[in-house]
Formats: C-alpha cells, sequence, structure tokens
C-alpha cells in the first residue's frame, strides 16, 4: 500500500520452479511475503514494479512526481554538493556546483541525505570528522567526531554457474525468435522476461544451525556471465548462476578523505572478508 508499488513479476520459468521445488525437497518452506517479518526460505522476489505500466516505480515516481507543482519545492539537477554551509554547530545550508557555476541554497533546516558514502565525505568536508585525519587531507577540524567514516559494511558474495542444457536461459533471448517475442510480449502485454529483473527467486538460509536467523542471501539468476571478460560480459552459452551474499557481515571498513577538493572522490576502504567469520560463513553456504 501506498504510492511504492510492490509486487511479484509475472514470468515464471521452469527454472524458477525447479529452484524453489529444490528448496522444498530440502525441507525449506516457500515464503508468500519475506517483508512481514519472518523471511527464512525460499521466495520469489518482490519488485517495486508497476506492473500496468511495467516500469520500475521509483521514489522520485511515487512521492515527488505528484507534488512537483508547489510553489514551495525547487528540484536542481545534475548539481554536486561541495559543501555544507555552517554558523557554529548548525547547518544553515549547502553549497552546490552546475556545470562548473558555484550556487548556495540556505534553508532553516537542512536533511543531510547523500548516501553511505557521501554523507560523511560532506561532514569530513565541513571539518566534522576524525582530527588527525582531517588535518592530513588539509581540512580544519571544527568537531572531533572519531566515528564519521567509520563502521563501513556492506554485502558481498561469490557465485557459482551452472551450464544449463535447454533454452531456458536469459541467453536464449538472443534467438531471433526468442527475443523478437519477448519484446513483442512486452510492448504490448507489459510483461514477460523484459518486464522484470532476472533474479526472481531467491532464498534467506542460515550458514549453520547455530545460527539465531538466516545470515546468507542466496538469489538465482537465469544467466551468468563469461568469467574470462573483464567487462563482465553476458555468456554465449545458456548458463544459470548461484549467487550467494553475506546478509549481517562482520568486516568493516571505512571511509577516509583525500583532499579538500569536494570534487575528488573518498577513499573507500571496504575490508571486505577481513573477519574470520565472514569467510566461514560464505564457506558453509557455497558448500
Amino acid at each position: 500500500f501506498g504510492p511504492i508499488t510492490v509486487s511479484h513479476g509475472n514470468y515464471r520459468t521452469p527454472l524458477f520452479e525447479a529452484f524453489l521445488e529444490a528448496g522444498r525437497q530440502m525441507g525449506i518452506p516457500v515464503v508468500e511475503d519475506y517483508n512481514t517479518g519472518n523471511h527464512e526460505g525460499f521466495d520469489w522476489v518482490q519488485y517495486n514494479i508497476d506492473k500496468k505500466r511495467g516500469v520500475r516505480c521509483s521514489a522520485a515516481h511515487g512521492y515527488l512526481q505528484p507534488i512537483r507543482h508547489r510553489k514551495n519545492l525547487t528540484v536542481v539537477t545534475n548539481a554536486h554538493v561541495t559543501g555544507l554551509i555552517l554558523q557554529g554547530p548548525r547547518c544553515n545550508g549547502v553549497r552546490y556546483t552546475i556545470k562548473g557555476t558555484q550556487h548556495s541554497a540556505a534553508a532553516a533546516e537542512t536533511i543531510l541525505s547523500a548516501g553511505a558514502y557521501m554523507s560523511p565525505h560532506l561532514l569530513m568536508l565541513a571539518g566534522i570528522g576524525p582530527a588527525e585525519r582531517l588535518r592530513a587531507a588539509g581540512v580544519d577540524p571544527i568537531l572531533d567526531l572519531p566515528g564519521v567514516g567509520e563502521n563501513l559494511q556492506d554485502h558481498c558474495g561469490s557465485l557459482v554457474q551452472f551450464v544449463c542444457t535447454k533454452p531456458l536461459t536469459y541467453y536464449s533471448l538472443r534467438h531471433p525468435v526468442r527475443g523478437l517475442k519477448a519484446a513483442a510480449e512486452y510492448a504490448f502485454r507489459r510483461s514477460g522476461p523484459i518486464a522484470v529483473f532476472p533474479m526472481s527467486v531467491q532464498a534467506f538460509l542460515r550458514s549453520n544451525p547455530a545460527e539465531e536467523r538466516p545470515n546468507l542471501q542466496v538469489q538465482f539468476y537465469p544467466v551468468s556471465r563469461d568469467l574470462k571478460s573483464p567487462k563482465g560480459e553476458i555468456a554465449t552459452f545458456n548458463a544459470y548462476t548461484l549467487q550467494f551474499g553475506l546478509m549481517r557481515p562482520k568486516s568493516r571498513g571505512r571511509l577516509l578523505l583525500q583532499s579538500s577538493d569536494a570534487l575528488v572522490p573518498p577513499r573507500i576502504q571496504h575490508n571486505l572478508l577481513t573477519d574470520p567469520a565472514d569467510v566461514q560463513a560464505l564457506t558453509e553456504g557455497l558448500r
């Protein structure tokens, strides 16, 4: 319910059904709605796709578009925020650049929502963060907060690819007839393989019974990549992929300020799989 559409994909293939059946044979249930709080098991992936239009429903479409006409709302695009405007301990606005031209926007209230990377980056550029590191990057600290840029965590994983002996994968769409059929199905009915993300089924599992709750996400893709291709191009044969990812990694990284220049990106240290527990959980999942 609400402005963001949530739906299951309307494209079903024998490969998807076989994946779910494998879970049933293991004694693991198929969950109807994994957003109810009980997500352990196999399931059909939920998308933010408007089935009627066959397109993605984003926050911009659901929340922003209906109120674009408001006189007290200004939307600026193609802008890069370069700094926070501070007056003492209070932020009164932001500075940003568009095509090399500097601008500023003042406000009684400023919400910093620039994502996991750029929010701490902007704080550190403003002098809020670990004092010694800020000085090393040429920024005068105004508030020593060692936690800014720390505790970076992200999902990482590994994958296993399998050759498929039947033309059931997305690679089969490269065949002219199947490709045209899929295009027509989307154009006239807003359904078929083009109307959904390829990963339509997945599972939330425990790497071992001792875990209190699922710590692995297993994603099924009816397509594979050419592992020898530096660009990760689609494999030139029918194959499918199982990708195992850590849901609650213990490894922690950090984000570092490289320069006082806001256009210089921060240095990101993921430190993935540095905690032995993550390596063990991922290994158990792959087994």
